[in-house]
């Protein structure tokens, strides 16, 4: 009897170190749930982070390009006037991203020639120039820059209330720049009787 009671105290003294022992895990537990908790604010959420990166390029956009066409009254004119050069043109709309600045250049249809732009009739051929400007309604070239097949490299580019937005709607004419196109009189007097065409292909690069 005596063996049988000391085994039992040893093993209620057993249980009862087991049962501490269980006790101080569970609140080891729960203190290591609850910092969880606290930092995560849910146990199943994992949080990692990712850079966002955009690139802007230098762009440019040209819409609202007008045609031009020499009437009769101003072909005659000429002849009649001591201008050298028939000179007509349209506007444009030029719009481009802040920072940017871009290079023109025109390409004839027809092409050839010395000028590298000629209207043709389909038999006979009329050459004429192309100038480019910053402004609109002044179809003259002088004060535009005489434009060619390969870019010119004037880093054109507008500031402020110029800009007008991409189709140049806050402007009040719609446009913002122009071209010219320039025949010298003496293309008009050697031209057989006709009605010349080209068409002319103004493209801007950004820069």
């Amino acid at each position: 009897m005596k063996g049988q009671n000391t085994f039992s105290t040893l093993s209620r003294a057993t249980a009862l170190g087991a049962v501490a022992g269980l006790s101080t895990l569970a609140m080891q537990a729960a203190h290591a749930l609850e910092e969880v908790a606290v930092v995560g604010g849910n146990p199943s959420e994992s949080s990692a982070e990712a850079t966002i990166t955009a690139n802007i390029p230098a762009m440019v956009k040209l819409s609202n390009v007008q045609d031009t066409t020499f009437t009769d009254t101003e072909v005659q004119a000429l002849l009649n006037s001591a201008a050298t050069a028939l000179e007509d043109g349209g506007n444009a709309c030029v719009w481009h991203n802040p920072g940017a600045n871009f290079e023109v250049k025109a390409q004839s249809a027809t092409g050839g020639g010395t000028t590298g732009y000629r209207m043709t009739s389909g038999t006979g051929f009329v050459e004429y120039s192309v100038f480019w400007r910053m402004d609109t309604d002044n179809f003259v070239s002088s004060g535009g820059t005489q434009l060619a097949t390969t870019p010119t490299n004037n880093n054109y580019s507008f500031t402020g209330a110029d800009l007008g937005g991409l189709l140049c709607a806050g402007l009040p004419s719609g446009f913002n720049a122009s071209y010219v196109v320039s025949v010298a009189q003496t293309e008009i007097e050697a031209a057989p009787v006709g009605t010349y065409t080209d068409t002319l292909t103004l493209t801007l690069i950004p820069e």
